[in-house]
């Protein structure tokens, strides 16, 4: 049974919040409004998990100085078909779009590339970046881990799933796109803690 007591607010409401607490912090207003339309859209399209319950943590990781609020991604080596992006540990979003922007320009004129992120934060939910190149009638392909603690055989605890996702348009005319993620555990780390806040129960075999 869902936990009605959790409170309820328009997606309108959250984003002018989450707006005004992250350019409170430091972030110009276009980083701002990229994180949390970012994070929003993940609440919209039913992955809570990884939705605007990440404004506080945001916020926290701020002040201890973990994320950079305004510094901008660099681009440090490139090639017509590659590059490395710095994110120089600003807010992940901002550093994953810049990455798959470049990922498409340089697909345009080579069909196929490979653009890497470096030094990035949490970038969210990963099907927002994919839908990018999906949109410009291409395949997208993503792949993210973070440094520690990761899904493996005895860690404890578990909590990145190192996920994997591939993006491609199916049927332009309609906007249909073709998804397919594979994480390494039935239930993420962020899951867990939605479903805490609902009062409902994780699945046994869930980790």
């Amino acid at each position: 049974m869902r936990n009605s007591a959790v409170p309820r607010f328009s997606a309108a409401e959250l984003r002018t919040l989450g707006v005004s607490i992250l350019k409170r912090l430091g972030a110009p207003t276009d980083y701002a409004e990229l994180v949390v339309d970012v994070l929003i859209e993940a609440n919209l399209v039913g992955h809570d998990s990884h939705g605007i319950q990440y404004i506080t943590r945001y916020a926290e990781r701020i002040k201890r100085g973990v994320i950079d609020p305004s510094t901008k991604p660099e681009v440090t080596r490139e090639t017509a078909s590659t590059a490395i992006v710095d994110g120089h540990w600003t807010f992940g979003q901002v550093t994953a779009k810049r990455t798959m922007e470049l990922a498409i320009e340089k697909a345009r004129k080579t069909s196929v590339s490979a653009v890497g992120a470096i030094h990035c934060n949490h970038i969210g939910r990963l099907g927002a970046y994919t839908m990018m190149a999906a949109d410009k009638g291409m395949v997208g392909m993503l792949m993210a881990n973070v440094v520690h603690p990761v899904v493996q055989p005895s860690a404890a605890p578990p909590a990145s799933s190192e996920p994997i996702q591939f993006r491609s348009l199916r049927q332009r005319v309609r906007g249909n796109h073709s998804c397919w993620t594979s994480p390494r555990q039935p239930l993420r780390k962020g899951r867990w803690g939605w479903r805490r806040c609902e009062g409902r129960r994780s699945p046994w075999g869930g980790l």
